[in-house]
């Protein structure tokens, strides 16, 4: 044998031997899975979220589509001033038109950004539950791993958690309000 590979094999049985000892002292894995995207869904929490964000949306929409009305409004009076105004007037008038149009569509993008923001804020208050009922029963059934359901092939169903994570979730967390913040 060479010498190469003589250092090389005594090394791997050395790395081996250290591994098992140190693996010998390790606690012995207790798993359980959930199903996080069930969970969060099926939440009351998330059920209080969904209407608000859809009257928030809606009456978005509405704004938006009030917004664009008194645009073409403006722009059709602008357009109709077009034969009286002399060209300096006609030009201002339709740079204050277009800075309005812009600063308009800014106000549309900031408005979906705070909704946006809102609903992942209010999410997050979900999963951060979740986590912490998570971390309860784990500690409760003395299992040191808890793997999300959709990584999981196959397991018994005694492993999974996700039924009673979902109760104590809902008597943690029933309602979560969504808060939109107006960006200034």
């Amino acid at each position: 044998m060479k010498p190469v590979l003589r250092v090389f094999l005594v090394l791997v049985l050395a790395m081996f031997n250290t591994t098992w000892a140190s693996a010998q002292n390790m606690p012995t894995p207790s798993i359980a899975v959930m199903d996080i995207q069930s969970i969060v869904a099926g939440s009351a929490a998330a059920k209080s979220v969904r209407p608000q964000a859809r009257k928030l949306r809606s009456d978005f929409q509405k704004d938006v589509r009030r917004q664009q009305d008194e645009l073409r409004k403006a722009e059709k009076a602008l357009a109709q001033q077009r034969a009286i105004l002399s060209p300096e007037a006609f030009a201002k008038k339709r740079r204050d038109f277009e800075t309005r149009a812009r600063q308009a569509q800014r106000d549309v993008q900031a408005r979906k950004q705070s909704l946006d923001s809102a609903y992942g804020a209010a999410m997050e208050q979900i999963r951060s539950s979740l986590i912490i009922v998570a971390q309860e029963l784990a500690k409760e059934r003395k299992v040191n791993i808890v793997l999300p359901k959709s990584v999981v092939f196959l397991s018994i169903k005694s492993l999974d958690l996700s039924k009673e994570a979902l109760r104590r979730l809902d008597k943690k967390l029933p309602s979560v309000k969504v808060v939109v913040k107006e960006k200034k």
